[in-house]
């Protein structure tokens, strides 16, 4: 039989987007909700009560550590994992947190996997159950299955079961990584296909006391500066006169094609 361990606050996500409730303490509404609809990163769901509903299976560190961020974020989050210990390390932090054999998929059924809105194959060691799983998610409906793949077949066996997107944690941290170490002002980006990404940088020394218009981006790069951020403050599209000030953060959109060059070359003293 599941064990499951719910925290002392079970249902204290109780509030309703436009229903007029009020956001639990321990929570703040993400980006992007509206209307009862909640917006993760492209994809619109229905919210049930004004919450998106995700699962979480395998409780890892990066599984672990997703779970207890989505939760602070305000979604309401079942955790799986057939390690108990790895359960009792989420209990009392999340909505649900479930040990259970996660290849069986009546028992995912039982304890309400068909009714989530998203679901996150997080397990990473053996690929075997991360494909029965995702297998299985399929044939419940859920509407988006993210899962986790360690190789490009893996990759491919994933998408062909049923996955609607992949990742992998490993590949994007060093990535990052990469980029970080060639950069040394780059903090983050968000692909937003093949070609086009935003990025969010430390503002170059070169740039810093020059004015947008004197550095040409749109004009020169075809680049969109988006918002600069401060200490205490964000300016989103930033006009003409506006001065570049040493540590603010920029954030960039255009092609990577010319973020890449852009952006070593202003990073170089």
């Amino acid at each position: 039989m599941a064990e499951v361990a719910r925290p002392a606050r079970a249902g204290s996500l109780s509030f309703g987007i436009g229903s007029g409730g009020s956001a639990p303490e321990v929570a703040t509404p993400p980006l992007g909700c509206r209307e009862g609809q909640w917006i993760l990163r492209g994809a619109t769901f229905p919210g049930k009560g004004g919450l998106v509903r995700i699962a979480v299976i395998g409780l890892g560190i990066f599984g672990r550590t997703l779970a207890l961020q989505l939760h602070r974020n305000g979604a309401e989050v079942i955790a799986i994992d057939r390690d108990r210990d790895l359960v009792a390390s989420v209990a009392g932090e999340i909505d649900d947190a479930i040990v259970l054999d996660i290849t069986d998929g009546e028992k995912l059924q039982q304890h309400g996997l068909d009714g989530v809105d998203c679901i996150v194959v997080a397990i990473g060691e053996d690929p075997l159950p991360a494909v029965m799983i995702t297998a299985i998610a399929s044939d419940l409906g859920i509407p988006r299955i993210i899962a986790r793949a360690n190789s490009k077949f893996q990759e491919r066996v994933l998408l062909h079961v049923g996955a609607t997107e992949t990742f992998s944690p490993e590949g994007t941290a060093a990535e990052a990584m990469a980029q970080r170490i060639r950069s040394p002002g780059f903090v983050h980006q968000l692909p937003l296909d093949d070609r086009w990404q935003i990025r969010e940088l430390i503002a170059p020394e070169k740039w810093c006391n020059s004015t947008l218009a004197d550095l040409r981006l749109r004009q020169e790069h075809e680049l969109t500066l988006l918002a600069i951020a401060g200490d205490d403050d964000i300016e989103f599209s930033p006009g003409g006169e506006r001065l570049i000030a040493k540590g603010e953060r920029l954030f960039l959109l255009g092609p990577r094609e010319i973020l890449d060059p852009l952006i070593e070359s202003a990073s170089q003293e």
